[in-house]
């Protein structure tokens, strides 16, 4: 969730002299089938890097094509640039930029988002510049792939997200630590507890309103000793307490989330971020 996806994918051939600069920028796209006899699983993407090496398996020997796929985004890591916006809000934003890399994109965003009277990408790259956006405004993002294609989807909520078909409910299947099963589903499964802040407090301050009070603090009831770790941010970038409360939030759940993981393994072929 929410981080570019990187396929590493290893091809046997028998000409070792393929023009490998011409594989660059080509797209891919794998296949792998699922227990649901009427769907697939499927990887799609860019190839942006090309390795080629000698194996030899049954005493042939082959050309090794090593492939590192990443999504259309990866273009945004590379840039970099210094850009001015006015009157727009972080969806228009993230929008304008990835039509201008003819990413796919699908906007399933619940939340009512502030107006920015300015906002400035300054000299940082495009996906950068995007990232720290949706970090401020509490923006998720994952990839749907299919056959031909793969799409980036924002999110803001867990009720945007669906289950993969056939995949609704994943059997768990025990195992000796370490031990492994041919069977689709949970392998391993560890719970793990961590301590994180229990205020979070953040405040700015309005020229034209020097005396108003704009102090926000949420508690994270996570926290198994709330309050004893205090974390504050200033400045908070709002002068309207309707936006302060909403960063107050946005950041008291990050809290939350990394208060309590679920570590596992699997061999289920339809778990895939977003799902």
């Amino acid at each position: 969730m929410s981080e570019m996806f990187e396929l590493s994918l290893t091809l046997l051939g028998s000409d070792a002299r393929l023009d490998r600069t011409k594989l660059l920028g080509q797209p891919v796209a794998v296949t792998i089938p699922t227990q649901n006899a009427l769907s697939s699983r499927y990887f799609n993407g860019k190839i942006t890097r090309v390795a080629v090496s000698a194996v030899e398996l049954s005493s042939i020997r082959y050309a090794a094509y090593q492939l590192t796929v990443e999504p259309d985004l990866w273009p945004m890591k590379r840039d970099r640039n210094l850009r001015i916006f006015q009157g727009q809000t972080v969806p228009q934003i993230i929008n304008t930029l990835l039509s201008e890399y003819q990413v796919n994109v699908e906007d399933k965003l619940n939340g009512s988002y502030r107006l920015w009277d300015y906002c400035v990408q300054y000299q940082e790259s495009s996906f950068a510049f995007i990232s720290r956006l949706m970090e401020l405004e509490g923006i998720a993002y994952h990839f749907r792939h299919e056959a031909g294609k793969h799409t980036m989807v924002l999110t803001d909520s867990a009720t945007r997200h669906q289950p993969v078909s056939g995949y609704e409910t994943i059997p768990y299947h025990q195992t000796a630590s370490g031990g492994i099963t041919t069977e689709e589903g949970i392998g391993q499964w560890a719970l793990e507890d961590s301590v994180t802040p229990g205020i979070y407090s953040l405040d700015d301050y309005d020229f034209r309103k020097p005396n108003a009070w704009l102090l926000q603090a949420r508690q994270n009831p996570a926290s198994p000793s709330p309050g004893s770790i205090d974390v504050y941010d200033w400045p908070g970038r709002f002068v309207d307490h309707g936006h302060g409360e909403f960063y107050a939030r946005i950041r008291q759940e990050r809290w939350q989330v990394e208060h309590q993981q679920i570590h596992a393994t699997a061999t289920a072929i339809g778990i895939t971020p977003g799902a």
